[in-house]
């Protein structure tokens, strides 16, 4: 890959940056840019053979290009998520780089700006402008944490239970008597 001017090359990320700081492949991030799903802001390609320099929002909107991808979100519903934030916010110049999205693997959901406490999701990829609330986020490994924790101190009043019991003599029982 050639090598961007050092002047330009100090504003952004090299391609090889950006594979390294996302952890993407070359091939992904080509054709993500290629494709117009991103774009290199501070230095676009100028045909083949060219070097192409990113911004840091560019490398954040990257990343979570990876993330969705590795979620099950195919790259047509990327683009389509996209299109439908700008359609619904043009104000917002990154989509993917100053929203926050949300997947189930199928759709791309992003929550929505003007929402008191990001509590309405919007499908951008399944059903465009659809709204949902989001009653309820359960963080799993919160619950996990808390469960392993209350079981370790039920495990130990038990032991500790069952230690008391092995020091206190066993009562002795008397023998019934035969009639």
């Amino acid at each position: 890959m050639p090598t961007p001017p050092p002047d330009l090359a100090a504003l952004g990320a090299t391609f090889g940056q950006v594979c390294r700081l996302t952890g993407l492949t070359a091939r992904r991030v080509d054709y993500a840019t290629r494709t117009g799903v991103i774009r290199a802001s501070v230095l676009p390609a100028a045909g083949k053979g060219s070097a192409r320099v990113y911004a840091l929002r560019d490398v954040v909107a990257l990343r979570a290009v990876g993330q969705l991808r590795d979620a099950g979100v195919s790259l047509p519903k990327i683009r389509k998520a996209v299109r439908t934030i700008k359609q619904h916010w043009p104000e917002v110049e990154d989509p993917l780089a100053s929203l926050t999205l949300v997947t189930d693997g199928c759709d791309v959901l992003a929550v929505v700006p003007e929402s008191e406490a990001g509590e309405l999701l919007m499908s951008l990829a399944m059903r465009p402008g659809q709204l949902a609330v989001r009653a309820v986020m359960i963080r799993i490994s919160a619950i996990a944490a808390e469960m392993r924790t209350a079981l370790d101190l039920e495990r130990k009043a038990a032991a500790e239970t069952q230690e008391q019991a092995a020091k206190q003599p066993a009562p002795r029982r008397r023998k019934a008597k035969r009639a």
